[in-house]
């Protein structure tokens, strides 16, 4: 029988439906920019997303060497900064929950600009196509940026 991870309970069956996690319409009404979040065409985008990097974190794929779950997905240029990309597909990016709450520590360092370079180019690589020699190709580049800051 087919499994998934539940962030509460651990490792359950696919039709278990966590009472204590709120559902995403729930989430996107508590959000300060709620007018996108809940919308139809976010909701298309943010499914489009994650079925074309085939339910994967790319960070987690080309810097951790690893194959986590997109839990989340992300702006790389963020909606406060700049609206206009609310939409845009190459803006957006599927992150496992923890990597995306380290995408935004590192948006508060001084790694900020590297960050969102390597978010875009991972976006670019998957649209060439996963290669598994890229697996992990970026961990040293992120284990020199100090995390002291974070």
């Amino acid at each position: 029988m087919a499994r998934k991870t539940c962030p509460v309970h651990g490792i359950v069956d696919m039709k278990h439906s966590c009472s204590r996690k709120r559902s995403y319409r729930e989430y996107a009404k508590t959000r300060e920019d709620k007018g996108y979040a809940s919308s139809g065409e976010w909701i298309k985008l943010r499914a489009d997303v994650i079925e074309e990097q085939k339910s994967m974190c790319l960070w987690s794929f080309y810097v951790e060497g690893t194959i986590k779950q997109v839990d989340q997905c992300h702006h790389i240029i963020e909606v406060r900064v700049d609206d206009s990309k609310v939409f845009d597909r190459e803006n957006v990016i599927g992150l496992d929950r923890d990597v995306h709450r380290l995408v935004h520590k590192y948006y508060k360092t001084k790694y900020r600009t590297d960050c969102l370079r390597l978010l875009i180019d991972f976006n670019y690589r998957m649209s060439k196509g996963i290669v598994l020699e890229d697996l992990g190709i970026y961990k040293q580049r992120i284990q020199q940026w100090e995390l002291s800051e974070m």
